[in-house]
C-alpha cells in the first residue's frame, strides 16, 4: 500500500537511464507488478491500485533463415538433431511445445501433429495460447518421424529416455550454425523462418496465425510485409479500370463468350448465319 504512481515512474526512469534493458522487458516488469497489485486489491490488502503506464515498445525486428540457409543448416546436421531442427523449421512449433511432444500427439492417418501442451522448467502445461492446434506434416517430416516411430514417450529424448533441456537445444543449434558457416541464431528464429517462408509463398495471414497458434492476429501481421500479394492486391485497386479489366474473367465460359461475340457481330451488321460461306468481318471490332 506504500507503492505510489511517482515511485513507479521513478523506477521506469531509472531503468531506462541504465540503457541495458529494452522497453518490452521493462513492460514485462510492470505487468508482473500490476498483477501483484490487482491481486492485493482483490484480496482487500490494499484499497486501490496505482496507475501504471507502460513504455512504448521498440519496433519489432526478427531474423529468419532463407530457404538456402535452412537447407545448409539441415545438411550439416545428423541423427536426432537433424530431426529436431527439421521439425522446428517445418512446423513452427515453439521450443517448449517440441519438448512436450509425445508419440501420442502424432496422428499418422491424417499426417498431423497435435500440439496440445508445452514444457517450461521441466513442467508440462497447456500451450501459450491455451489452445490445441493441428499442423500437417510435410512428407519429409512424416518420414523422419515414422522412421523412428515408437508407441509412447517423448518424441525427442536423450539416450536415457529423458527429454532434452532448452539450454541443450540452444547449444546444439549454436554449434550447428558454426559448423554450417551461418550466423548465430536461436531456436525461436526457426519459428520465424517457418512463418516467413509461408508468407513469401503467398499463404493467407489467417492460415499462418492458425499454424503458429497466435491468439491475436496482430502478432502474425509482422510477417505480412513478406507476402508478395497482400499489399500488391490492395494497391492494384487504385489502377484505372481499363488496366484492371479482365476480358476472360467477365466472360466466364464459352457459352457466354459466344453470346457476346454474336452481339458484336450484329452491332456491326455482319452476317454470321450458317448459310454464309464467306464471313467478312470488319478489321476492328469495338470490343
Amino acid at each position: 500500500d506504500k507503492i505510489t504512481n511517482l515511485q513507479i515512474e521513478e523506477y521506469k526512469a531509472k531503468i531506462v537511464k541504465v540503457g541495458k534493458i529494452k522497453n518490452k522487458t521493462i513492460n514485462n516488469h510492470l505487468t508482473a507488478l500490476s498483477k501483484c497489485l490487482h491481486c492485493a486489491k482483490d484480496w482487500e490488502v490494499i484499497d486501490k491500485v496505482p496507475k501504471i503506464i507502460k513504455l512504448k515498445p521498440e519496433p519489432f525486428k526478427f531474423d529468419f533463415l532463407t530457404v538456402a540457409e535452412s537447407e545448409q543448416l539441415l545438411n550439416n546436421a545428423s541423427g536426432i538433431w537433424h530431426d529436431v531442427f527439421l521439425v522446428l523449421l517445418k512446423t513452427g512449433m515453439r521450443k517448449g511445445e517440441l519438448l512436450a511432444l509425445t508419440w501420442e500427439n502424432i496422428n499418422w492417418e491424417r499426417h498431423q501433429i497435435v500440439i496440445s501442451q508445452s514444457m517450461y522448467a521441466r513442467v508440462i502445461s497447456s500451450t501459450k495460447s491455451n489452445r490445441i492446434r493441428y499442423v500437417d506434416m510435410t512428407r519429409e517430416v512424416y518420414k523422419c518421424l515414422h522412421d523412428r516411430k515408437k508407441n509412447r514417450g517423448f518424441v525427442f529424448s536423450d539416450d536415457e529416455k529423458k527429454h532434452f533441456s532448452m539450454r541443450r537445444i540452444n547449444d546444439e543449434l549454436t554449434r550447428l550454425c558454426k559448423k554450417a558457416g551461418l550466423r548465430k541464431v536461436n531456436v525461436h528464429t526457426l519459428r520465424h523462418t517457418f512463418a516467413s517462408h509461408l508468407a513469401m509463398a503467398g499463404a493467407p495471414i489467417q492460415a499462418i496465425q492458425g499454424l503458429l497458434g497466435h491468439a491475436d492476429i496482430q502478432t502474425t501481421m509482422r510477417y505480412a510485409h513478406l507476402s508478395p500479394s497482400v499489399f500488391r492486391d490492395t494497391i492494384n485497386l487504385l489502377e484505372p479500370e481499363t488496366k484492371k479489366y479482365n476480358f476472360g474473367q467477365h466472360m466466364g465460359n464459352k457459352a457466354h463468350l459466344a453470346s457476346a461475340f454474336e452481339k458484336v457481330l450484329k452491332a456491326n451488321n455482319v452476317d454470321n448465319s450458317a448459310n454464309t460461306k464467306q464471313k467478312q468481318l470488319p478489321k476492328e471490332l469495338p470490343l
